[in-house]
């Protein structure tokens, strides 16, 4: 070979490594431009990101705080809640893909099916008392079907879950 057409052959191959990367580049740069708008979209229509926190019950105590204020010793009153967490739990999640296309891009979708059990100890809490259900579904965003919370086997009305907390007797 000589010594011309390795020189031709070297241009040629830097030439097309050049073009190879300008390529890649541009589209590099497109997909990411991309992915940023239509990922937001794809939230709006499937959903965002879901956590699911164990629940946990509560009942709220009146305390009492002294403190000095303007060198004045003042008595404040205030609730503060005695949490308790589950004893114990049985949970089963079953997540499948569901991948959704969105312009020229992928975006992974998952559909879950999620079934909670949790028994909580109760003897410490005061009789005659209130004590609050709190659970947490931490996406405003994602959408949930056939929601059902039961309490000693009983069925309770979900709306007061959606609207604040739910309250029960002990």
């Amino acid at each position: 070979m000589s010594i011309k057409k390795l020189i031709a052959i070297s241009l040629i191959f830097f030439g097309c490594f050049i073009a190879w990367m300008l390529l890649g580049g541009i589209n590099l740069h497109r997909t990411s431009d991309n992915t940023r708008v239509l990922k937001s979209y794809v939230q709006n229509m499937y959903g965002s990101n879901l956590n699911i926190s164990s629940p946990g019950i509560y009942f709220e105590v009146k305390k009492i705080k002294q403190e000095k204020i303007n060198g004045q010793e003042v008595v404040k009153e205030y609730i503060d809640k005695e949490w308790i967490n589950p004893s114990k739990s049985d949970v089963i999640v079953n997540v499948n893909l569901d991948p959704r296309k969105k312009g020229n891009l992928w975006f992974p979708t998952f559909k879950a099916d999620f079934s909670g059990q949790y028994e909580f100890n109760v003897t410490s809490f005061p009789k005659n008392k209130s004590f609050f259900v709190f659970a947490s579904l931490d996406s405003s965003n994602s959408i949930y079907r056939d929601i059902r919370f039961t309490l000693n086997n009983n069925i309770q009305n979900i709306s007061r879950l959606v609207k604040a907390q739910a309250i029960a007797n002990s």
